[in-house]
């Protein structure tokens, strides 16, 4: 039996900080002691520093990212190639769309609580025609009947964790209903023929997601529930 150890990150924290995680320690012993021989894979133990990495992900031994948001006009929209000193890692970027000036990422959690379930539905089959799978990252709370109105809490940051979230569990089941999901590293040689393009960190316009860092794609993408899907 394997297990993953996600959990919170970065959390609330806009700059390169991380929370406490001796938790991970204590969930590790836990799992091993009531599943004797279980593979427990924490991505904190290899890659303490990951919030920092750059150009240095594949001297790190990392082979795919996807925290890089492109938000140029000509940045690529599908999965591409990153160069990484000399060589190449394979970017899956979060399904971003461009509405005017707007970029708008399909892949996130807030997508799934605002659209329509028909409008959202439709957008993700669009995108999915230019790059043959659906991706997409959620987070626990927003599945969470507990309203997040801690004090002190800004008003759009009330907005964005409460709007949408009545019906969002509705949605997530149809979402993986109709969609056969898998990890990024289960379909990492389809996608890879799909990445057509090689750019380095300064050839692109980009938004780093700042809650992933580099911790949340090696369990196939950005969060604890990312998946990627094909067709």
């Amino acid at each position: 039996m394997r297990f993953f150890l996600a959990g919170i990150m970065q959390g609330s924290h806009t700059a390169a900080l991380v929370h406490d995680q001796d938790y991970r320690l204590r969930i590790k012993g836990l799992l091993e002691a009531h599943f004797p021989g279980a593979d427990v894979y924490d991505p904190r133990a290899d890659h303490a520093n990951s919030i920092e990495y750059d150009e240095t992900m594949l001297d790190e031994g990392l082979e795919y990212d996807s925290s890089l948001f492109p938000m140029g006009k000509n940045d690529p929209r599908g999965p591409f190639f990153l160069d990484s000193r000399g060589g190449a890692i394979l970017e899956v970027p979060p399904m971003p769309v461009r509405v005017g000036r707007l970029f708008w990422s399909l892949a996130s959690g807030i997508s799934l609580r605002l659209f329509p379930w028909a409008l959202y539905r439709a957008l993700l089959r669009h995108r999915a025609k230019r790059t043959g799978y659906v991706h997409v990252y959620l987070h626990p709370w927003e599945f969470s009947a507990r309203p997040r109105n801690r004090s002190g809490l800004a008003i759009e940051k009330r907005a964005y964790y409460n709007l949408g979230r009545r019906g969002a569990y509705a949605k997530l089941r149809r979402l993986v209903g109709e969609i056969a999901f898998a990890s990024i590293a289960e379909n990492m040689e389809s996608i890879r023929k799909k990445a057509t393009e090689t750019r380095g960190f300064d050839e692109i316009t980009y938004y780093r997601v700042p809650k992933a860092g580099l911790f949340g794609l090696l369990s196939g993408g950005i969060g604890a529930l990312s998946h990627s899907a094909r067709r």
